[in-house]
C-alpha cells in the first residue's frame, strides 16, 4: 500500500494481530525487501538472511531464512508480496518454484481481484482520454431533429360556442353533455322572473297608451286643444309599444337556443345551474364530433419556429403505446395564458382520417412537436447556453 507492507495473513493463523511487534517487524522486514527489488526484474526473489541482522527481533526470531516473492504476472505491477521464512536456506530449485509460484498466484488475483494492468505496451490512458473526446466532439455536430414536449388535448375544429345573450342565471340546462342537438333547440334556460314581470308591465302600459290615444283622436275632431295633443300622445303610444317588444325580446332570449347540429360539450350540469352569467359569457360548445384537432400548449421555455406541415406525435394517456402522428397546420406567435396560469403558445395540428375513430373531443396527452434539424450538442446544450446568456448577458 501507500503506507508500506502490510500483513494481510499468516499460515496457521485465522487472524493477523497488527499490534504485535514480530508482526511490525515483518512488515518493516518487507518493506526494506521490496525496495533490494527496484532495481531488478519483479519475478526475481530477494532473499535475505536473517542471522546476520543485528536487531533483537531478528535474533529471537526463529527462522533466520526468508525470500520475498512478488505475485504479478511479467510487466506488470504486483499486486501483493508473499514472504517465505524457514530454518535451512533455500535452494535454487526452491526459488525457481516459488517465482513460479509467485507468478500464477499474481494472475489469479489480478484477475479475481479486478486490478487494473498497467501494461507498457498497449495504448496510454492520456491517449485513451483524447479519442473519447474527439468522439463526443464528433457526435455534437450530428443533425437531430429539435423536439419539444407539451401537454395536448383533443379539440373540435369549428365549433359554435353557445353565450348568454343578456344578463341573468341559470335555471335550467335541458342537454345533458355530450347530447346531440339540432339547430333551434333550446339548450339553456334562464331565470324569468323579472323578464315576464317586465313584459306584463310593458303590455298594461301599452293598453293605456292605446286607449289615451282613442280617447284624443275621437276628441280632435272639435276640439283644437286634442288636436295639439294627439301628436304627443301618438309618440306615448309608440314608445310603449317599443318597450313591450323589448320586453318580450328580452323573454324570449331567457331561452338559449343553439344554431347549428352537434353535440353539446361542458363539464357538469352542476356547475352551470344557478351561476350568474354576464352578456357574452361562454357557456357550452357545440361541436361536430367527426371534426376535431389536435391543440398542444407548447412551453414558453421551449418555443420553437414551426411551419405548417411539421411533424406532431400525440401519445394519448388512455393508449400511450401507441401514438397519434398529426401535422400541424397553425402556431400562434404570441403567447396566451393557459387553465393553469402560465404561458404558452397554442399549436394546432389536423388528425388524419384514418386515426379519427381512435380518438375524440376530450382527450388528453402528450404531443412531441418536431421542428428543424439541430446538431446533437445544441440540442443537448441549448437550456444551459439559454440559462447562462440570460444570467451574464453575454
Amino acid at each position: 500500500t501507500s503506507h508500506g507492507c502490510q500483513m494481510m495473513a499468516i499460515s496457521s493463523l485465522s487472524k493477523v494481530d497488527r499490534d504485535s511487534p514480530t508482526v511490525r517487524w515483518l512488515e518493516k522486514l518487507g518493506d526494506e525487501m521490496v525496495a533490494a527489488l527496484a532495481d531488478k526484474p519483479l519475478i526475481q526473489a530477494p532473499i535475505a538472511n536473517l542471522a546476520a541482522a543485528t536487531d533483537d527481533a531478528a535474533r529471537v526470531f526463529p527462522f533466520p531464512h526468508a525470500m520475498l516473492a512478488p505475485l504479478a504476472i511479467a510487466e506488470c505491477k504486483p499486486v501483493a508480496y508473499l514472504l517465505a521464512v524457514r530454518e535451512a536456506p533455500f535452494g535454487e530449485s526452491e526459488i525457481a518454484a516459488v517465482e513460479r509460484l509467485g507468478d500464477a498466484i499474481g494472475h489469479a488475483a489480478m484477475a479475481l481481484g479486478g486490478h487494473k494492468r498497467q501494461k507498457r505496451r498497449y495504448i496510454g490512458k492520456k491517449l485513451a482520454v483524447i479519442i473519447s473526446l474527439l468522439t463526443i466532439a464528433a457526435l455534437a455536430f450530428v443533425p437531430v431533429s429539435m423536439t419539444v414536449l407539451a401537454p395536448a388535448e383533443v379539440v373540435a375544429r369549428d365549433s359554435f360556442l353557445v353565450t348568454a345573450p343578456v344578463e341573468g342565471i341559470i335555471d335550467h340546462v335541458v342537454v345533458e353533455p355530450n347530447q346531440e342537438v339540432k339547430a333551434g333547440d333550446v339548450v339553456i334556460k334562464l331565470a324569468d322572473t323579472m323578464a315576464r314581470n317586465q313584459l306584463e308591465i310593458a303590455e298594461q302600459e301599452v293598453a293605456v297608451a292605446e286607449a289615451k290615444w282613442r280617447q284624443i283622436s275621437l276628441a280632435s275632431f272639435n276640439d283644437p286643444a286634442a288636436r295639439r295633443e294627439l301628436t304627443v300622445v301618438t309618440s306615448e303610444r309608440a314608445l310603449k309599444r317599443a318597450e313591450r317588444d323589448y320586453a318580450r325580446d328580452l323573454l324570449a332570449r331567457t331561452l338559449i337556443r343553439t344554431e347549428r347540429d352537434g353535440v353539446a360539450i361542458y363539464a357538469d350540469k352542476r356547475e352551470l345551474i344557478g351561476r350568474p352569467v354576464q352578456t357574452g359569457q361562454r357557456l357550452m360548445e357545440i361541436a361536430d364530433p367527426t371534426k376535431i384537432r389536435i391543440r398542444a400548449q407548447a412551453p414558453l421555455d421551449d418555443a420553437m419556429a414551426l411551419k405548417p406541415g411539421a411533424k406532431l406525435k400525440l401519445f394519448p394517456d388512455a393508449d400511450p403505446l401507441n401514438p397519434v402522428t398529426a401535422r400541424v397546420t397553425d402556431a400562434s406567435h404570441q403567447a396566451r395564458a393557459t387553465e393553469s396560469g402560465g404561458l404558452a403558445f397554442r399549436v394546432d395540428a389536423d388528425i388524419p382520417a384514418e386515426e379519427l375513430e381512435r380518438l375524440r373531443i376530450g382527450h388528453r396527452g402528450t404531443a412531441q412537436i418536431f421542428g428543424e434539424n439541430v446538431s446533437l450538442g445544441f440540442y443537448l446544450f441549448r437550456r444551459p447556453i439559454s440559462a447562462i446568456r440570460q444570467k451574464f448577458g453575454l
